[in-house]
């Protein structure tokens, strides 16, 4: 079993164990990161006592490594990832996904946060979507998805266009579950 950082594709999913309910989408939050947004993320981060690697092409492209570690046959094996970040109305939002969740999944898996980066550019503070939030809007016809329900879990999988999602988080502040953040630190 791996730690916490299992479904780790991006710094936020380090807080996600297996069975956790979970929100994913089927697009990212943008096709590039502007030059701006790449300086806040662009570097090594420690997350407990991983390092996460991003990385933005001339494009905006970012892409994410981490090295994490099984429990149960104790090797090291890489996971790489996609990032892309927004802003919008002085509010920061990225999306990230694991690369080798493409094999599980026949359209790619975006998961969401927002963030916000420290005046110091060393920390970073991100937090999740809020999973019930997000399913009272699927149920209310908010938003377009499924709910899939788990015998401890819940996902809920969005399929409303980017534009219509960041309206609704923008309309819905409390759709972003401010209470736990993840805080980063940058290395380099």
């Amino acid at each position: 079993m791996f730690t916490h950082r299992r479904l780790l594709p991006f710094l936020c999913l380090a807080l996600l164990p297996i069975g956790c309910s979970q929100v994913y989408i089927r697009e990212p939050v943008a096709t590039t990161t502007s030059e701006e947004l790449r300086e806040d993320l662009e570097g090594a981060w420690i997350l407990d006592d991983s390092v996460l690697h991003i990385a933005f092409d001339a494009k905006g492209i970012g892409e994410t490594a981490m090295i994490e570690r099984s429990e149960e046959d104790e090797t090291f094996r890489l996971v790489p990832g996609e990032i892309a970040a927004v802003e919008r109305d002085d509010r920061y939002f990225l999306s990230f996904r694991r690369a080798d969740e493409e094999e599980e999944e026949a359209d790619p898996i975006y998961y969401w946060s927002e963030y916000r980066p420290t005046e110091e550019s060393d920390l970073l503070v991100v937090w999740y979507v809020d999973v019930d939030r997000f399913e009272e809007a699927v149920a209310a016809d908010e938003l377009q998805g499924a709910i899939e329900r788990g015998k401890h879990s819940v996902t809920v999988k969005i399929e409303s266009e980017t534009e219509q999602i960041l309206q609704f988080l923008e309309e819905t502040p409390e759709a972003i579950a401010t209470r736990e953040p993840i805080v980063l630190k940058r290395v380099r």
